[in-house]
C-alpha cells in the first residue's frame, strides 16, 4: 500500500506586519491493495485505492517577540477512506482486518491556538 505517485506543494507568505499564511496541498495517487478476492463479496476490496488530495492551511499573527495567535485546519476537503476496517461489525470474526488503511480516517480538523515564547 505504498503510493507510487505523489505531489506536494507548500505556499508560505509573511507580511511586514507579522501576518503569516501557510497553505499545503498533498496529492496521493492510487495504491495497490492486498488481495481480498477470497473473502465473501461484502468484504472484498478493489485492487487499487483511489487517488486523493489533502489540504492544510494556517494563518498566524505575531505580536511583539512573545505572543503569536494562529488558526488552522487540516484535511480541509474532509476526505476519508470509506470503511477502513473490513468486517468491523465482527471484531472476532474470520474476516476482520484493520490493516487495510490506505487513507485518512479522520475528517476535517479546525484549531485555534496561542503561542507564548519564553526566552
Amino acid at each position: 500500500m505504498v503510493v507510487s505517485h505523489r505531489a506536494f506543494l507548500n505556499l508560505a507568505y509573511e507580511t511586514r506586519n507579522h501576518w503569516k499564511f501557510d497553505y499545503t496541498i498533498n496529492w496521493q495517487g492510487k495504491k495497490r491493495i492486498p488481495f481480498t478476492g477470497s473473502n465473501p463479496l461484502e468484504y472484498q476490496l478493489n485492487e487499487f485505492s483511489p487517488s486523493f488530495y489533502l489540504i492544510n492551511a494556517q494563518i498566524s499573527k505575531t505580536w511583539n517577540e512573545k505572543f503569536e495567535v494562529y488558526l488552522g485546519g487540516e484535511n480541509l476537503l474532509e476526505y476519508m477512506q470509506p470503511n477502513p476496517i473490513i468486517s468491523n461489525e465482527d471484531p472476532f470474526g474470520a474476516y476482520f482486518d484493520s490493516s487495510m488503511i490506505w487513507g485518512p480516517v479522520m475528517g476535517r480538523l479546525i484549531y485555534l491556538g496561542l503561542r507564548y515564547r519564553i526566552k
